[in-house]
């Protein structure tokens, strides 16, 4: 109902929660983490473990972001080196050795602002022991060397924005008129206050807020109007019509499709697995990667499941037109509860609601 309106107040929501601090005050530069890139020799285990231990650098030097729509973020990359085994006496033993990069990123125009490359070596014993994943598990966040990378991001991430701040002000302005006026107020909090327009971006956020909420206010006129003459209200002796029971699947945003694959209950892990595809179908291509959610999952009894996630990264691109596979699941559920009454997702904070989930085993 109203969904026009809706789509429009949580984008208000998702800016104030970004802006509820004083852009005048001083706020410390924070990073969240890029999808690990896999291939031949990376493994999908290897890069989450890369994934993990750069979250784990990032909390552990106090600058892991608390949020998805920070424009700040490391990329991390694993590259192998040479690999040696022995022969002999001693058998199944591999050396192998590679780096870690480690780069300071803009989420929004992809400016890059500092990287540090560490390398790494691991040493492996038995035939089933994978040595990538051994050198990726290597890392170790407690070495000073990413202390010094976060400091010097952070500084050059202030040198950048102080050196360029009109020309970031002005790709700021760009993206208002293009439409992405939010994104636009999630690019300017990285101005700092030592900034020469710091004022000046202060000053068109204000604006920008204003120009959102004149939008909601006129989405909400536009719907009202449309209602009215569209949708009369019904008379106290009609009642809508109901299905209870039968899977009902919503997406907010008609530019996504959601294609739910396979619902089940894993009796051995105690596990309910969801697997589906996410396609994009917007005229506009995106703008990098979209974070991913699950939002709740409720039983035949009215309960919250309480471990619910997305399996692998939060964060994904979506090429135009290609559907995407995304596993979910909801740990610690010891009986097949037969029906999931309700399951709520969210693609780029977009509503994914499923109803009435038959499960199989």
């Amino acid at each position: 109902m109203k969904r026009l309106i809706q789509s429009v107040a949580r984008l208000i929501c998702l800016v104030s929660l970004l802006f509820g601090y004083d852009l005048t005050v001083s706020a410390q530069v924070n990073f969240s983490v890029l999808p690990v890139a896999v291939g031949d020799e990376i493994t999908p285990e290897a890069g989450k473990v890369i994934y993990d231990k750069t979250v784990q650098i990032l909390t552990r030097n106090s600058a892991a972001a608390a949020g998805g729509a920070d424009v700040f973020a490391v990329e991390a990359a694993l590259s192998v080196g040479d690999k040696a085994q022995t022969s002999g006496m001693i058998r199944d033993v591999t050396s192998i050795s590679g780096e870690l990069m480690l780069v300071a990123v803009n989420r929004v125009d992809h400016a890059r602002y500092y990287s540090v490359t560490v390398p790494l070596k691991a040493v492996t014993k038995g035939s089933e022991t994978n040595p990538v994943l051994a050198l990726a598990k290597s890392v170790k966040p407690t070495d000073a060397v990413y202390t010094r990378f976060v400091r010097l991001a952070r500084e050059k991430i202030e040198e950048y924005y102080s050196d360029h701040c009109p020309e970031i002000l002005g790709r700021a302005q760009t993206l208002v008129a293009s439409g992405q006026t939010a994104l636009a107020m999630v690019y300017l909090t990285g101005v700092p206050p030592s900034a020469p327009c710091h004022e000046e971006v202060v000053e068109y956020v204000a604006a920008c807020r204003a120009k959102l909420d004149q939008d909601l206010a006129i989405a909400e006129a536009k719907e009202e109007e449309r209602s009215e003459r569209e949708c009369p209200t019904p008379s106290s002796q009609e009642t809508m019509p109901t299905h209870e029971g039968d899977l009902d699947i919503f997406v907010e945003d008609p530019n996504w499709k959601f294609n739910l694959l396979k619902a089940e209950y894993l009796a051995s892990s105690c596990k309910i697995k969801l697997t589906a595809t996410i396609e994009y179908v917007g005229k506009k291509s995106l703008n990098g990667e979209c974070p991913l959610g699950f939002r709740q999952a409720v039983d035949s009894d009215g309960d919250n499941y309480e471990h619910c996630y997305v399996e692998g990264s939060k964060y994904r691109s979506f090429p135009d037109g290609i559907p995407v596979k995304v596993e979910y699941f909801i740990e610690n559920v010891k009986i097949n509860p037969g029906i999931i009454k309700f399951i709520g997702l969210s693609v780029d904070y977009k509503k994914i609601e499923i109803r009435n989930l038959q499960l199989s085993e």
